[in-house]
């Protein structure tokens, strides 16, 4: 765990660059998470601007083995997205609630930012999973699955409860 820590105490001014790989190994600590196979390449800036510090996180990669919301097969997902967040050391005196603030025991010499990783990668994942859609507007689902959805989520026509056909008598 101690490989995605970052150093804060005692850093110069300026960026500083940090480069995490989160493959599938990263979520095994999360017993629950519904990724379990990734190759993942986050590029971490930590900012500091005179007492000020914010750490930029950039995603890159994919998340395998997801299940298509369609049609339930494998699929691979892009993942790409960029979050900032600022460290404060003093949660009572930060003036701007509005923006995504890390508060951190002043005391602090280093944070592990495994956590929001995990918490970015996840936010990243599109909220609808599926085949990406073709030129064509076509889509790359199993066609097969599609079928036998289609086969058994169909309602049959003119069926009706026959509790209801007396009341449509009433007039």
């Amino acid at each position: 765990m101690e490989e995605f820590n970052i150093k804060i105490k005692g850093v110069a001014d300026g960026k500083h660059y940090h480069s995490f790989v989160i493959d599938d190994s990263f979520f095994n600590d999360y017993n629950n998470s519904e990724i379990k196979n990734a190759n993942i390449l986050a590029s971490v800036t930590l900012e500091k601007k005179l007492d000020r510090l914010s750490l930029f996180v950039n995603l890159d990669g994919k998340v395998n083995n997801m299940l298509c919301d369609i049609c339930a097969e494998k699929i691979s997902l892009d993942i790409n997205s960029k979050n900032r967040i600022h460290i404060h050391d003093d949660e009572n005196n930060f003036q701007n609630k509005d923006e995504e603030v890390l508060c951190i025991n002043p005391s602090e010499k280093e944070i592990n930012i495994k956590h929001l990783l995990f918490e970015f990668v996840n936010l990243a994942l599109p909220t609808k999973r599926q085949h990406k859609i073709n030129a064509d507007g076509t889509s790359n689902c199993n066609q097969e699955m599609l079928d036998l959805i289609s086969k058994y989520t169909n309602p049959t026509k003119n069926m009706s409860d026959p509790r209801w056909d007396k009341l449509k008598t009433i007039k």
